[in-house]
């Protein structure tokens, strides 16, 4: 589904008194979308937890503060955290694990998967990139139903696809 964003920006403006405030908008659409994935038995993906930037960039918050934002919006929501980067926003393997852990041991238990962040291109364009983590879901079947019941159990293992060789 696609949010109806002119009917949000509506209801942001009026009840800014007139004005479009670009956080509350931001804010109504994710409390939207989630709330609509939910509603539908889906679950939502936190996706690059420190920013956007690719590999041998400076990051933008310290892990602390990453944390604290987090702890602060209960990850907006989400249900999944990506954490198998090994460079990403300027963040290493190392800073996506331990804000992993500490927002589990806040109460705030995310399922964490691993990405290539790989949008299409080239065939094999993840390969000998630093991003080349996968995720396998242990389910049932290959029916969305159950590997959606996988992911919302935790039952989620990722990895670096070069380097494992299924043991």
């Amino acid at each position: 589904f696609l949010p109806d964003y002119d009917a949000l920006a509506a209801e942001v403006t009026r009840a800014g008194g007139g004005t479009l405030d670009e956080k509350r908008f931001r804010a109504a659409v994710n409390r939207h979308v989630v709330d609509e994935v939910h509603a539908r038995g889906g679950l939502v993906s936190y996706n690059h937890p420190f920013g956007v930037t690719f590999e041998e960039n400076e990051k933008p918050r310290t892990n602390e503060e990453q944390l604290a934002v987090l702890l602060k919006n209960r990850a907006e929501g989400a249900d999944i955290l990506e954490v198998g980067y090994r460079d990403r926003g300027g963040a290493t393997l190392a800073d996506h694990l331990w804000l992993w852990d500490q927002l589990a041991l806040a109460g705030l238990a995310l399922v964490g998967v691993g990405v290539s962040d790989s949008h299409g291109g080239p065939d094999n364009r993840w390969s000998g990139s630093p991003n080349n983590f996968v995720s396998w879901i242990w389910a049932e079947s290959a029916t969305k139903r159950d590997l959606i019941a996988g992911l919302r159990a935790g039952r989620v293992f990722f990895g670096d696809i070069e380097r494992f060789d299924g043991t």
